[in-house]
């Protein structure tokens, strides 16, 4: 089992140390942020350059739980994996970032041998090496749910493919209360079990995402007397909450990078369309394709990241990688490049998220 994590360990390992120490070098030559009213002098260490925007709202929560109705927006398992590192004194933006990044690594492994028992070994390599240097895979090193997220719906389809698909469910589960899009995970666990016909006494598993994802309109029932408390909060956000590519690229000047989200998403789209079109994928082509429509649709202020969540979609790149040996180098520094220059923004608080 470790011989097979190799690959995916070396390449997190190496992925998240260069993500670190460019932030924390760009936060030390540069101690700056951006201001809608241009840069400003700030006294900001190496940990500002991987929790801004939405991390230093879970870190809050971690800190201080859900104080008000505003923070249900924020899905609960990032900061209640993170509240008992508070507990023992760990500042809130050092325990949000350290619980992504150990679900990032989960999240590697269960991608690479997902792909690897998909397509083999060099098609994972190739895929999971596509996905770390996807421009926007960085924020897999900050403090925010995505890799919750990837790591369970990752983890889930990994023991669907082997036939466990009980504990797939409770897999998909846990990415459900890190951030709602994974509950469409629930429909791969879906097409894998219909490929394997299962018998209906497995299937039921398919109620236990379902179960774990009501758990947080309870729990908003339960303290602040809404169910709903946390779809009203994401209302709350104004046209930042619901806009699809179409309107943000309309609206581009008021966050220039609505107009860069687009042209990079074609990469990710790409391998969604081809996931489609072959029936091995289908259980993965369940997730990829509805999560990137959902995404263009709705969520195009922060299409970057989303679309670097959609990860079945790198397996056909991997494919498409593997067949073109000399296109390996050239397009992995290029795509390196930008993912370092986004890095470089987001650390000085630029409105890209």
């Amino acid at each position: 089992m470790l011989e097979r994590a190799r690959y995916p360990l070396t390449l997190w390992l190496a992925s998240h140390a260069a993500i670190v120490a460019i932030a924390g070098l760009s936060i030390f030559l540069w101690p700056y942020l951006y201001t809608p009213h241009g840069s400003v002098a700030a006294p900001i260490g190496w940990i500002d350059g991987l929790c801004a925007w939405d991390c230093r709202a879970y870190a809050q929560i971690a800190e201080h739980g859900y104080a008000q109705t505003m923070a249900t927006n924020f899905w609960p398992l990032l900061p209640w994996l993170a509240r008992p590192l508070v507990w023992l004194h760990v500042p809130s933006l050092v325990a949000v970032v350290l619980v992504a990044n150990a679900a990032s690594l989960v999240a590697f492994v269960a991608i690479y041998r997902v792909f690897e028992l998909t397509d083999g070994e060099e098609v994972a390599r190739a895929g999971l090496l596509m996905f770390a240097v996807y421009p926007f895979s960085f924020f897999f090193a900050t403090g925010y749910t995505e890799p919750l997220m990837i790591a369970g719906s990752a983890v889930g389809m990994w023991l669907a493919l082997r036939g466990r698909h009980v504990w797939a469910a409770v897999a998909f589960g846990g990415g459900v209360l890190a951030r709602a899009p994974s509950a469409i995970g629930w429909l791969g666990l879906a097409s894998a079990q219909h490929e394997a016909r299962t018998r209906w006494r497995t299937r039921a598993a398919l109620l236990i995402p379902v179960a774990v994802g009501l758990l947080w309109p309870l729990h908003n029932w339960i303290r602040f007397g809404n169910p709903l408390a946390w779809m009203q909060a994401r209302k709350l956000w104004g046209w930042h909450g619901h806009i699809n590519v179409i309107h943000g690229m309309v609206r581009w000047r008021e966050a220039r990078m609505l107009l860069v989200y687009p042209f990079f998403a074609l990469l990710p789209g790409a391998g969604v369309v081809a996931l489609a079109r072959e029936k091995r994928w289908r259980p993965l082509a369940a997730i990829a394709v509805p999560m990137f429509i959902i995404f263009c649709v709705m969520g195009a202020y922060g299409l970057g990241r989303y679309t670097a969540s959609v990860w079945p979609a790198f397996l056909p790149l991997g494919v498409w990688l593997t067949r073109r040996p000399s296109w390996k180098l050239p397009l992995v520094v290029v795509l390196a490049m930008f993912q370092g220059l986004f890095l470089h923004l987001f650390a000085h608080a630029y409105e890209l998220q």
